[in-house]
């Protein structure tokens, strides 16, 4: 049916998550119940949220929001839409994640 439709993109792009972030150690999936969002750790690169999201789009062209506007238990993390075409989330993330163990290695 129709929200089978809808929910299956976000299904497909949250396993293809997984499978990126399983082959790295700097940047953490935290499950979520939000479909068409991943909640992700970034305090391994000794940046906050915020600080992250701007670096992010400045330098790698890619737009995140910090956690820290969901509240304070979210600082340290970014939230990552999954509502972009499989390949290019893919590649987004891939990049996200080199960005990242770069951080982490300067910090």
């Amino acid at each position: 049916g129709l929200e089978e439709q809808i929910a299956a993109p976000f299904r497909r792009r949250r396993a293809l998550a997984r499978e990126i972030l399983g082959r790295q150690n700097t940047v953490g999936l935290i499950p979520s119940g939000g479909a068409m969002y991943l909640m992700l750790d970034i305090r391994a690169t000794g940046m906050d949220g915020l600080a992250f999201a701007f670096a992010l789009l400045e330098e790698e062209g890619i737009a995140v929001m910090p956690g820290e506007s969901f509240g304070r238990a979210a600082a340290g993390h970014i939230r990552v839409a999954m509502t972009i075409e499989d390949k290019a989330f893919g590649a987004a993330l891939e990049r996200l994640c080199a960005y990242a163990a770069r951080r982490a290695q300067a910090a």
